[in-house]
């Protein structure tokens, strides 16, 4: 199995005032002068802990909030970035799933983003997030969803239950057995198949199904994303891939996710935008470094090529380097 390294973009500065920052950012947004550049730099080169204490020094020190002299500077796609930023992680992703699931049509494939490559303790604290921004739980409006198959319903619910082990061992005999029943059912055409494959993709750790894939790669002669697409299709199927791909190589998952909103005949900045603040602290390096290996650029340099203005300024801060 390919050892998934995690290197951020952004980590906490070590000589850090948040009364000098916010003293930067009231210069920075005074009417009439705005520096956007000045208020880019502080906002993307401070980890989110550092943000929140900004926000309290910037609001005793103007009596605004800084949110709203952003929104009065800014505008577009910039602002959705630094308005981001500011947003506790938890909440960013739990009103990203909501705009997701209240769209006509629902958007499953935000869903299954968001959802299929987190951890049970990041799943758990985007749900309370959920639960205290809209009164009502993940789940609850997850299944009351029509435009969502009862399939994809009963993975995400296994999912937001944190049904996953997490221990980091593994265990061969187990992994050749479960690799012997997704074949089975396979081959056979079982009407089951399908809940075979969402037991086994929301259960086993993400190191155990790699070591499922590589035994039913030896058993059948295919890799389980093939596997996958012959017992799973439409919302579930896209999932179900989400967490084969996320438990082989999250980043490569993300490069890819990130190359398809460059290249959608309307670029997805929703997408964007989401996964360059959630993974900026956590691992847009690694997703750097895949990206240039599946597609033999860099992806500063896309982002260079492809944007314009404080949007472009902003979103090349967050990858700090080419």
């Amino acid at each position: 199995m390919k050892a998934q390294r995690k290197e951020p973009t952004l980590r906490p500065i070590l000589e850090f005032n948040p009364l000098i920052d916010a003293r930067k950012l009231k210069a920075a947004l005074t009417a009439g002068c705005h520096d956007e550049s000045t208020v880019i730099n502080i906002l993307t080169t401070r980890s989110y802990s550092q943000r929140e204490e900004i926000i309290i020094a910037y609001h005793d020190t103007t009596g605004h909030q800084l949110s709203q002299d952003l929104s009065s500077a800014f505008s577009s796609k910039c602002l959705k970035v630094l308005l981001a930023l500011l947003e506790p992680p938890d909440e960013f992703l739990a009103k990203e799933l909501d705009k997701a699931l209240n769209r006509l049509g629902t958007d499953s494939e935000v869903v299954s983003e968001i959802l299929c490559t987190r951890s049970n303790a990041k799943i758990s604290g985007i749900q309370l997030a959920y639960l205290k921004l809209h009164g009502k739980t993940l789940l609850s409006v997850i299944s009351s969803e029509f435009n969502l198959s009862l399939d994809y319903k009963e993975l995400m619910s296994m999912l937001l239950q944190g049904l996953r082990h997490e221990s980091k061992e593994t265990n061969q005999e187990k992994a050749k057995k479960r690799a012997a029943s997704v074949h089975n059912a396979v081959e056979e055409g079982w009407s089951t198949s399908t809940k075979i494959f969402l037991r086994l993709l929301t259960h086993e750790s993400f190191d155990q199904l790699c070591m499922v894939f590589d035994e039913y790669r030896l058993v059948s002669g295919l890799a389980m994303e093939e596997a996958v697409k012959s017992a799973c299709s439409g919302d579930v199927g896209h999932a179900a891939l989400a967490i084969v791909k996320a438990a082989l190589d999250k980043s490569q998952f993300y490069a890819e996710t990130i190359e398809g909103a460059l290249r959608k005949f309307r670029r997805d900045d929703h997408t964007l935008i989401r996964i360059f603040v959630s993974r900026c602290e956590v691992d847009l390096e690694s997703i750097k470094r895949e990206y240039l290996k599946i597609y033999h650029k860099t992806l500063y340099h896309t982002i260079q090529t492809d944007m314009s203005g404080s949007y472009k300024e902003v979103m090349l801060a967050l990858l700090n380097t080419p």
